[in-house]
């Protein structure tokens, strides 16, 4: 079983530094994370869930493993970072599709003095 630093399971066995502050995540670590990451979001992909903590018994029946080995590898301020996010770029990206959409019904001449 991997550590990680700052998972909301490690209890007192948290290796610190010689001054006693916990010590930062690894690249290895923050890889791990991200894949972590990458697989249950693809899940939630497969199951059409946006926003998981929008949907938990949603979530569980389909992605259980997949979010219980997300929170396992990732710092648990990452895995609310992480979740939130997905639900921030997906309303972005949904804006920018709106806006692409109405301003392609503009006419040529309304579309050139508002570029």
């Amino acid at each position: 079983m991997k550590w990680w630093p700052f998972s909301s399971s490690g209890g007192d066995a948290q290796p610190k530094s010689s001054d006693g502050g916990i010590i930062a995540p690894t690249r290895t670590d923050r890889q791990a994370c991200y894949n972590s990451r990458d697989i249950f979001f693809k899940c939630l992909d497969r199951n059409d869930i946006l926003d998981s903590e929008d949907n938990p018994a949603q979530t569980v029946k389909a992605c259980a493993e997949e979010h219980k080995i997300f929170e396992k590898d990732c710092a648990s301020a990452w895995v609310k970072y992480f979740k939130q996010k997905r639900v921030v770029d997906w309303k972005k990206e949904e804006a920018l599709r709106k806006y692409q959409m109405e301003s392609s019904r503009m006419p040529p001449d309304i579309q050139q003095t508002s570029s």
